[in-house]
């Protein structure tokens, strides 16, 4: 009997041992199973190879550089894919040819190899460019953690460029952006976010931070509204960033009325008691502002700011003993506190202390709020 040779020799002789679990793949039988289980109908076996196969291929795709170009990326993607489909089809082509086969099996088969070379290729390709983009950005977030935010910016652009849809991409260089000042540049990122994205809360919040930091209040103020209509319970930052956004504008109405409602959702936060005590001081509440900022001290006492706010509405009641007392406080935690050496020397003069407050407001000039020789040469003029 003349011996089996070719593709017969594999369907006769090699698959049913294969499929009957009584010989192992080798590299010839690896690669041309999945024609034989296709020629037989068998298409979960297939589908099981073609996700083996598309593992190897995944996998492969990481020996390209991470440096190149995108089009370079996916060109060398596709080449990688059909190198490893011509390897995996020489040994059927090569018995093929040897053999002569020209059956419509044969070439069906053939064709079918191809076929499912050829999709898994593109699959590749379509999947490569996004998974080097996310590189790219865990790359450009561990550049931006350890504060190299120009090289931040520059993996984040790489990212875009690879899946300009990602949400994601354009908020993080947003932010990097605004580290280093460019708030216009942060604006457009943020903006190209909220295009793709337009029920994110946080974006907008970002956007109307960047347009209050270049004096655009009133575009803050619509990007901070927006932020909490999309989510009005969790969102205690925004209202403090639209309370404080109005107090730009003198609305210290609206901007106590925001910070209330931080204080609700976040009744831990010593900073929204002292934004709105600042207000209310603003506002003329002083009694009121004083209840806050003593809120604001329980919450955090090492908060030099807050002392100096409370010694103000004291010495607006005329309680210059009080103020004193708070703006020690002040100086004693932050010692390069200009202007409460200030106040205090204001205080210290309506007092009848000439001399402590001459000491002060001279500490303070060195200190370079110059303001306070204006109020040295008024009060030895008298």
């Amino acid at each position: 009997m003349q011996p089996l040779t070719g593709i017969k020799y594999y369907d006769e002789k090699i698959f049913p041992k294969v499929a009957e679990g009584k010989m192992t793949f080798n590299s010839r039988a690896f690669f041309l199973w999945p024609y034989w289980y296709a020629y037989k109908g068998m298409w979960k076996k297939l589908i099981q190879w073609m996700l083996i196969a598309f593992a190897i291929l995944i996998g492969s795709s990481y020996l390209i550089p991470i440096n190149s170009d995108d089009i370079t990326s996916r060109i060398s993607s596709l080449v990688v894919t059909l190198l490893i489909g011509s390897f995996a089809n020489k040994d059927y082509y090569y018995f093929v040819l040897k053999n002569g086969s020209s059956s419509r099996g044969s070439i069906a088969r053939g064709m079918l190899g191809m076929i499912l070379f050829v999709t898994l290729a593109l699959i590749t390709v379509t999947y490569l460019s996004p998974l080097k983009s996310i590189r790219y950005f865990k790359q450009g977030n561990i550049k931006y953690n350890l504060g190299d935010n120009a090289g931040a910016i520059a993996d984040f652009t790489k990212a875009i460029e690879m899946d300009p849809k990602n949400v994601n991409f354009y908020n993080s260089r947003g932010v990097t952006k605004e580290q280093l000042g460019d708030y216009t540049g942060a604006i457009t990122d943020y903006t190209r976010s909220i295009e793709l994205d337009p029920k994110n809360a946080n974006i907008y919040k970002n956007r109307g931070l960047s347009k209050g930091m270049l004096g655009d209040y009133t575009g803050a103020i619509a990007d901070l509204t927006k932020a909490i209509e999309l989510n009005p319970r969790n969102i205690a930052s925004v209202y403090n960033a639209r309370g404080n956004t109005k107090g730009h504008l003198r609305d210290y109405t609206g901007a106590i009325t925001d910070y209330t409602k931080s204080i609700e959702l976040d009744p831990k936060n010593a900073s929204a008691y002292k934004r709105r005590g600042f207000f209310k001081w603003m506002s003329g509440d002083n009694t009121g502002a004083i209840t806050d900022f003593t809120k604001s001290i329980e919450l955090d006492p090492k908060d030099a700011e807050v002392y100096n706010f409370r010694g103000l509405a004291k010495a607006n009641l005329e309680d210059y003993t009080g103020a004193i007392v708070d703006y020690t406080k002040s100086i004693d935690l932050n010692s390069k506190f200009a202007e409460v050496y200030m106040n205090q020397g204001v205080a210290k003069f309506s007092l009848g202390n000439k001399q402590g407050a001459l000491e002060d407001l001279s500490k303070a000039g060195e200190l370079g709020f110059v303001h306070a020789y204006e109020l040295i040469r008024k009060i030895q003029g008298r």
